[in-house]
């Protein structure tokens, strides 16, 4: 995998506490997002979406993955909960237009 979950930005998910300084520091989105302690802002929106296109990508692509790959790479990374539920969504889009394929 390319990217890295464990740092990945906490803003894309639902949070009690807000980023800490620390925690900002070791985050993929250091360079392009400035954590406050309730919001963040995007400083660089083309660096934002180009990280928000590749994540997407790795998701369709762990999708793609036959459920006991796709289960056993979803441990492994240990993919937060929100994420799981968009490959699940993907990967059911992918079998419904395999299906209409194979009509």
């Amino acid at each position: 995998m390319s990217l890295d979950p464990t740092t990945r930005c906490p803003q894309r998910y639902a949070r009690l506490s807000p980023v800490t300084p620390e925690e900002a520091a070791s985050l993929e989105c250091r360079d392009y997002h400035e954590h406050r302690p309730r919001y963040c802002l995007v400083t660089d929106s083309e660096r934002h979406f180009e990280a928000e296109r590749e994540w997407v990508a790795e998701l369709w692509r762990i999708a793609a993955l036959p459920s006991s790959a796709r289960a056993a790479a979803i441990r492994e990374l240990a993919i937060h909960d929100v994420d799981r539920d968009q490959i699940d969504r993907y990967a059911e889009q992918q079998r419904r237009t395999n299906r209409i394929r194979a009509r």
